[in-house]
């Protein structure tokens, strides 16, 4: 049974689902180079910055829990402390991510989150709207959640420049890496 799993990392609450649809899943690769043009030379000359990773996930919940979307929805935002009156910034709000064998623990940045519940024309597809004394209650057959993050790497990765292995850990993705 696979799990989707999310740790606010300031406050150490977590959330977490077992019975769910994946929706959407692109784990990204993107490298950086610095290119500086100079005289007499037909291309410029290229210096690597970096490499970094971006996942998205989408998901989708029947019957979701509102409180839990809330719950989620908070992990957005940092925790503050309070220093002459006026509150400053404790520590971010990073994420430890689990979904399944395809992202195990893995830290990142929650660069949104996106909470998209079923609404429809007719009875069978639209929310259950009831009132429970003069307060409204609407309640969604289904949700979609997406999620996008930036993974921070916490440990070097590339190869050894001698005996060509790989440096990273075999948390890095799906599957063997080389």
């Amino acid at each position: 049974m696979a799990i989707f799993s999310i740790l606010h990392v300031p406050t150490g609450k977590s959330e977490f689902f077992t019975e769910f649809a994946l929706t959407e899943y692109q784990d990204s690769l993107s490298t950086k180079y610095n290119e500086t043009p100079v005289f007499g030379r037909m291309d410029p000359i290229t210096t690597y910055q970096g490499t970094t990773r971006k996942v998205s996930i989408g998901i989708r919940l029947q019957r979701p829990d509102k409180n839990q979307m809330s719950r989620i929805a908070t992990m957005q935002y940092p925790t503050y402390k309070e220093a002459d009156n006026a509150l400053t910034i404790a520590r971010p709000p990073l994420v430890r991510i689990t979904l399944g064998d395809l992202l195990t623990e893995q830290l990142a940045a929650l660069d949104g989150f996106s909470f998209a519940p079923q609404t429809g024309f007719s009875a069978a597809d639209s929310p259950i709207i009831r009132c429970d004394g003069n307060k409204e209650i609407i309640d969604f057959k289904s949700v979609e959640l997406k999620f996008n993050l930036s993974i921070l790497h916490e440990t070097e990765l590339g190869f050894n420049d001698k005996a060509l292995k790989w440096l990273g850990s075999s948390r890095f993705g799906p599957g063997e890496i080389f």
